[in-house]
């Protein structure tokens, strides 16, 4: 599946480390440890990182090496970077503060920061320093190759939710399998799963079965442009994310971490997921094949697998949630509503369970509805900029459009970078009748995300009406380009039932 991802939250080391780097041969394969002892691994070696003040909601890291006093974090670089505007570039804004809490509340001022990703393409990776005499254990990077689709993972970090911003965030842990690997991934985010994230988990380390390190998680799906009955582009939530391979980090850091004693075990996890894929026995297994065939476009027999994963396990919030997702694409919203539902009931905190029964009501039309669960979204994460794009919509439909304003100012606000924000307000400033400022969010949004094929509907649609009908045939003929190449060309080749 081609998805469409967007950073979940968001300046250069100038002292070298220097020490032998430590790397183990390789072992034979190690047993699965307990879900509690990875927990504790994890707990042990994440890191929140906040700006000074608490600017930002904060993003996470892990800790990979210690040179005397010295200890390194590993990182997404969107944590530690507030990229100023400057095409094809990393520029690192100067004048933000960056402090680590380690696992025992102590916070240590960033004493530096190295920026590997050098380029807008290039792996958003990052190391941050901090000096500290107590001792804390050091997380071992494990074999990212190995992570083939079915393989469970386990993500740390410190989400914010419920209000709890910065410093105020505690640790979270979550379980998840491996949906695919993708060969020509965003800014290195190759490692596709299904774990539950939100706006605080960038950074955070993503370990195997064994407890190593495998993946610097950083980036929540939003992907998956569909169309309402009545002709809208909406974003809806496909419950994946994505973390980018530790290989990937250690082949593009090789000149930068030479002399950093990091511990990487190369030790298989003698994990067999060909035989969870191909003979599937417990509801885990057929729902780790669904999510496989989702990933493929293939909605019936993932419908088909989500139904074998409820039969056995009639709470399975995931399986419900996932073949919710499938019904909106094939346009079974009646089918998929009743699944959100099924999801909110065992889950009452489940956010993308209201995100995408909200986007649900507006296909059928219920959009007080869709309002009412953006706004319970909202209290569950007050400060995820998806949230509040998505009530921005509902208040459009309602026809109350300064609030609908106000709701993708904010979106912006928490989120500059996603370009998600900016088109919603478009469609805002379209409805107004204000096109120039239609064009202008737009043209951000294009800015962002060269393919966010809504953002060129919306400039053609202001384009049209003001009669610049060269430039509105232009827009309209990449938005379609777009749409066809990410979405239609794809899954009408790999499902048996596609969209009406």
């Amino acid at each position: 599946m081609s998805l469409y991802f967007t950073r979940v939250n968001y300046p250069v080391l100038t002292t070298a480390i220097v020490a032998a780097i430590v790397i183990s041969i390789p072992t034979p394969a190690a047993d699965p440890i307990s879900l509690q002892k990875i927990a504790q691994i994890a707990k042990n070696t994440s890191v929140q990182i906040n700006a000074e003040g608490d600017i930002t909601p904060g993003g996470s890291g892990v800790i990979i090496a210690r040179q005397g006093n010295t200890y390194t974090v590993l990182t997404a670089n969107h944590v530690v970077c507030d990229v100023l505007d400057r095409p094809g570039e990393i520029v690192c804004a100067k004048d933000i503060t960056y402090s680590i809490r380690t696992n025992t509340g102590k916070d240590y001022a960033v004493k530096d920061i190295k920026v590997l990703q050098k380029g807008r393409n290039d792996p958003d990776l990052a190391l941050a320093t901090f000096v500290a005499t107590e001792d804390y254990p050091i997380a071992t990077l494990g074999n990212s190759d190995e992570m083939v689709e079915g393989t469970d993972i386990f993500v740390g970090g410190f989400p914010a939710v419920f209000g709890k911003v910065g410093s105020a965030r505690d640790f979270a842990f979550t379980k998840g399998i491996v949906v695919s690997r993708n060969n020509s991934p965003i800014n290195g985010y190759g490692l596709i799963y299904d774990a539950r994230t939100i706006t605080g988990n960038s950074g955070g380390p993503v370990f195997n079965i064994i407890g190593r390190v495998v993946a610097i998680h950083g980036l929540a799906d939003t992907s998956a442009k569909n169309k309402t009955e009545t002709g809208e582009i909406v974003t809806q939530k496909t419950g994946f994310n994505a973390g980018i391979p530790v290989n990937t980090f250690l082949a593009i850091s090789e000149p930068s971490i030479k002399n950093t004693p990091i511990q990487k075990h190369q030790s298989s996890t003698n994990e067999p997921p060909d035989t969870r894929l191909s003979n599937p026995q417990s509801a885990r297994d057929f729902y780790a094949r669904g999510i496989t065939k989702l990933d493929q476009y293939n909605y019936q027999e993932s419908v088909e697998d989500f139904n074998q994963a409820i039969k056995l396990d009639p709470k399975y919030s995931e399986a419900y949630f996932k073949r919710g997702y499938v019904y909106t694409w094939l346009r079974k919203y009646s089918e998929a509503l009743v699944d959100f539902n099924q999801v909110i009931a065992i889950d009452p905190n489940y956010l993308d369970g209201y995100l995408n029964r909200g986007w649900t009501q507006i296909s059928l039309q219920n959009n007080q509805a869709a309002l009412e669960d953006f706004n319970r979204a909202m209290r569950l994460n007050p400060n995820y900029a998806i949230t509040h794009a998505h009530q921005g919509m509902a208040y459009l439909k309602l026809g109350n459009y300064e609030a609908a304003l106000e709701s993708s100012k904010q979106a912006i606000r928490l989120d500059p970078n996603n370009s998600y924000g900016y088109s919603i307000q478009a469609n805002i400033f379209n409805a107004l009748k204000d096109y120039q400022s239609a064009i202008k969010v737009s043209s951000i949004a294009i800015l962002i995300d060269p393919d966010n094929f809504s953002a060129y509907t919306n400039r053609a649609i202001a384009r049209t009406l003001i009669s610049d009908y060269q430039g509105a045939l232009a827009d309209y003929q990449k938005s379609s380009e777009i749409f066809n190449r990410r979405y239609v060309k794809k899954s009408t080749s790999q499902v048996q039932e596609k969209p009406k």
